[in-house]
């Protein structure tokens, strides 16, 4: 009983932070070979890492330009080159103690495009947040509890906008938490299935400047009443489905996706049974050597809230990564 309330004790202290400063050993990559089956993770849960913390950080820049100049008749007349600058950081932290596992991540990523005759524009904003508590029932199936937060980094602004909502988006504009529990259903090293029964997500649009449709709407939250400025949120009490995958498909090719379903039951404006929000992150790496590799990045995004149709945002590029 007293090593399990000095446990509960340690989770308490270090709650709500998702970078450890524990100094415990980090396993050998020889020791970490297999990886956890959801999108990004490069370790495996099941017995492979040390008892106690072991962690892992990646910072990678991908690039890529095309170009054309006046006498190049391949291609349509009017074609233009162009430049795309990305910056990718994920940290990944996971303790293992008996049966329970506390794993946190951090993924940011920021990209930015550059036409002919044109400045920098950015083209892809993330900020990812996960913490995820399971206490193991059997070798392929963990109970879980898990916080998990989407936002970006940057302002958006619109050049055709006037007044003071100016802005398509923000840090916390949208921002998404969402707080689950359910089980976790890991067939395979590189597969996992989380399902959710009992799930809550919140939408924030906090930030005075967002632009708001005709109904005053923005991201699904009611922001804007004629000229008065609000910044709300809204929640929604539901069900999802996580699957995640992590896996070399061929030598040196990694592949990682993950893909969440959010059915809202209730909104807390009395709304019921939306339609099923959807969201996929793909990563897929051929590694040239120990730091350079050519990559390819989606996101894609389902959500009436937002807009009646399916958002995607991709890259395809020359990266440098180091691990430390």
């Amino acid at each position: 009983m007293k090593s399990k309330m000095k446990f509960l004790f340690k989770v308490m202290l270090i709650l709500g932070y998702t970078v450890s400063l524990s100094a415990q050993e980090v396993p050998s990559k020889d020791a970490a070979s297999k990886k956890v089956g959801d999108a990004f993770s490069k370790k495996d849960l099941k017995g492979d890492l040390k008892e106690g913390w072991n962690k892992s950080t990646q910072f990678g820049i991908n690039f890529n330009m095309t170009g054309f100049n006046s006498s190049w008749k391949s291609v349509n007349d009017g074609a233009k080159g162009n430049t795309t600058l990305g910056f990718v950081l994920n940290h990944h932290d996971a303790l293992l103690k008996g049966k329970n596992t506390w794993v946190n991540d951090i993924q940011g990523q920021i990209g930015f495009l550059k036409s002919e005759g044109s400045a920098f524009a950015r083209n892809v904003d993330k900020l990812f947040l996960n913490s995820m508590y399971g206490r193991e029932i059997s070798d392929k199936l963990l109970v879980y509890a898990e916080a998990n937060f989407i936002s970006q980094f940057l302002k958006s602004e619109d050049p055709e906008a006037t007044g003071t909502r100016n802005l398509g988006s923000a840090f916390m504009a949208p921002g998404y938490l969402t707080i689950s529990t359910g089980l976790n259903y890991r067939p395979l090293d590189y597969l996992s299935f989380k399902i959710s029964p009992v799930a809550n997500k919140w939408t924030f649009v906090a930030n005075d400047h967002i632009m708001a449709n005709e109904d005053g709407y923005a991201y699904g939250v009611p922001i804007a009443t004629g000229d008065e400025k609000q910044a709300k949120y809204i929640s929604e009490f539901g069900s999802q489905i996580t699957v995640g995958f992590n896996k070399e498909v061929v030598k040196n090719v990694n592949l990682g996706f993950r893909y969440n379903a959010f059915k809202a039951w209730k909104e807390s404006s009395g709304v019921k049974n939306k339609p099923i929000d959807h969201r996929l992150d793909l990563v897929a790496t051929a590694a040239i050597n120990k730091y350079l590799n050519v990559n390819f990045t989606y996101i894609g995004i389902g959500d009436k809230d937002i807009v009646d149709g399916w958002q995607s945002a991709s890259g395809l590029g020359v990266g440098f990564l180091v691990n430390f």
